[in-house]
């Protein structure tokens, strides 16, 4: 049985608002989930509230939740802010399908863009065009028809399968996309192969890269020739503007 939950944000959604915490926080339930045996299969961040799709046990749902909360509220007073996390609502519901797509719609955003344009759903993740590690997608992509969420969700056409470099994209930009694609902040060392593989595709020098990384030319070359990174999937984001939205 999977169990839709959502919880209201009354004050703390501020700071919430930002992606630091907002990655802390699917990270903080991703392990809040493994520790107690249940699986993530769907969540949708908004301003004021967040939604999150589970399987497992009532018991076990109802532990990692309070893992997230008492989490959450630990992490926003750590930095000096008084938070208040509303009340949690829980539904049941038997069919994966509509779970997922109830995370998804959490937030309402521009018709002409469509689900695919918020990088804070586990929407991108099941599509395909995100590789997150505070999510299983395939875990629930054998489960459910993925075109009929997306459609279900509010999507339209998919991106095009345009894995050819761009042109023009600023190394900031490259940078912010290479870390979306894989759920992390530009900061995170672990989205520099990426990047740096990505922004050569795209005909930014050694030098550029090593510049905009803080590293030496030497450190970026190992990068650039490193284990590949998924530049597929970024180089099809860049060239669509819902995917385009990025932290």
């Amino acid at each position: 049985m999977v169990e839709r939950i959502q919880i209201a944000l009354d004050t703390g959604w501020e700071e919430l608002a930002t992606s630091r915490e907002r990655y802390a926080l699917l990270v903080r339930l991703s392990g809040a989930c493994a520790k107690q045996g249940v699986s993530l299969l769907g969540f949708g961040l908004a301003d004021r509230q967040v939604r999150f799709a589970i399987e497992g046990g009532a018991v076990a749902i109802a532990h990692a939740m309070r893992g997230v909360r008492v989490g959450t509220i630990a992490s926003l007073r750590g930095q000096g802010t008084v938070v208040c996390l509303g009340e949690t609502k829980r539904w049941r519901s038997s069919c994966v399908e509509d779970a997922l797509v109830w995370t998804h719609q959490v937030s309402q955003v521009d018709g002409a863009l469509g689900p695919l344009a918020s990088p804070w759903t586990s929407h991108r993740d099941v599509m395909g065009f995100r590789t997150a590690s505070f999510f299983d997608a395939e875990r629930v992509r054998s489960r459910i028809d993925v075109q009929r969420v997306h459609l279900r969700s509010g999507g339209r056409a998919l991106p095009a399968a345009i894995v050819e470099p761009q042109a023009g994209a600023s190394v900031g930009f490259l940078m912010r996309l290479s870390a979306s694609v894989l759920g992390l902040l530009p900061s995170d060392r672990r989205s520099f192969a990426l990047f740096t593989q990505l922004a050569r595709a795209c005909g930014w020098s050694v030098r550029d890269v090593a510049d905009a990384l803080m590293l030496s030319a030497r450190r970026v070359r190992q990068l650039a020739n490193g284990p590949v990174a998924p530049v597929d999937v970024a180089l099809i984001a860049l060239h669509d503007p819902r995917l385009c939205v990025v932290p």
